[in-house]
């Protein structure tokens, strides 16, 4: 793993794929089809569903996790990741160098980071380089919201809520064009109330 900061990151994503910029919202053009939906409680449900949407990204090719919201994370959330960092050789604090870059043969790591956003709540847009199919953002308001330009990869991410009993928030199509159009009206920022009172606010 490789740590880079916001500019460099951005001339690699623009030179690869689309331009799309992951710590922002998402892109118009990239999210054709998406889908909010529930972050497992259990923490071996979250281990389970960062393999399968990790699979869902990609195999192949450079993958990044662009972590967001390091201005409002707490130390003891961020800690882990900032030892990680180090393992890696990374001093420079996470205001310089947001971007986490995975090669292939890293898979595995890139899976456990996208495990470790579920459970401490680390706000940040997942995605690989060479399969520009879909980007996954992982929310502090618990629910991951997901964007792809095709139906049937949407459909694959609205599976894997089904398999682990997910609430779905939300499942629209074409909001790249604004047309604002969903089969499920409820929106992750409503719907994400109502769970905050049904779900425990810990995570396993």
């Amino acid at each position: 793993m490789r740590c880079l900061t916001t500019t460099e990151s951005l001339k690699l994503l623009q030179a690869n794929t689309t331009s799309i910029n992951p710590d922002s919202a998402f892109p118009k053009g990239f999210s054709r089809y998406e889908l909010s939906f529930q972050i497992p409680v259990e923490a071996r449900t979250q281990r389970l569903l960062a393999r399968d949407l990790a699979g869902w990204l990609g195999g192949e090719g450079l993958a990044f996790f662009w972590l967001a919201d390091w201005p409002f994370a707490k130390p003891d959330e961020l800690a882990i990741a900032t030892r990680l960092r180090a393992g890696h050789g990374e001093q420079r604090p996470l205001a310089e160098a947001p971007c986490h870059w995975f090669e292939a043969g890293e898979r595995d790591e890139f899976t456990g980071w996208l495990g470790l956003a579920m459970s401490f709540g680390l706000e940040g847009s997942f995605g690989v380089l060479a399969r520009p199919g879909g980007l996954l953002r992982v929310t502090r308001e618990e629910f991951i919201r997901v964007a792809t330009p095709a139906l049937e990869r949407q459909a694959g991410v609205r599976d894997f809520a089904l398999r682990y009993e997910l609430d779905i928030y939300r499942e629209g199509s074409e909001l790249d064009a604004g047309t604002g159009s969903a089969d499920n009206a409820a929106s992750p920022e409503s719907a994400e109330v109502a769970d905050a009172e049904k779900s425990p606010s810990g995570r396993g």
